[in-house]
């Protein structure tokens, strides 16, 4: 097994600014964050891409869960919500329009079968990038 080398962190946040050790560093502030530990972070770029929308849900056996649809279209997720509502994320085909209002049209089309009604102007397209944290210095 490998020994991690402790971290140290400095706290900007604090009443004090004050350095902390510990055996493992979480950052929870997204890719913006990876940059206070890399230099230069290293991103794989996958060519997939997503759409996503919150909706407005019926009920159904389902609203309490989530659900995986594997279509002949591709992958709809959906997950439950406050409020009778779910999160619907969906594959998008590569070479799809990145016109809001044809991600909006596509959006609409999936969430036809599902019982789901999106506001157009809240969808969002996201892409999928894997960061890999280098190999740690032994003690």
């Amino acid at each position: 097994m490998q020994q991690l080398t402790p971290a140290t962190t400095t706290s900007a946040s604090a009443p004090t600014p004050a350095e902390r050790t510990a055996p493992l560093v979480v950052l929870t502030g997204g890719a913006r964050s990876r940059s206070l530990v890399y230099s230069q972070p290293q991103a794989h770029q996958y060519p997939d891409r997503y759409l996503m929308v919150d909706a407005e849900a019926g009920d159904g056996p389902d609203e309490a869960a989530a659900v995986i649809h594997l279509e002949s279209h591709g992958v709809l997720e959906s997950f439950p919500l406050p409020g009778g509502r779910r999160r619907f994320v969906a594959w998008d085909a590569p070479g799809s329009s990145a016109e809001p209002a044809a991600q909006a049209e596509r959006m609409a089309q999936l969430l036809s079968g599902h019982r789901a009604a999106a506001d157009p102007e809240q969808v969002r397209a996201f892409g999928v990038r894997r960061f890999v944290a280098p190999a740690c210095a032994t003690a």
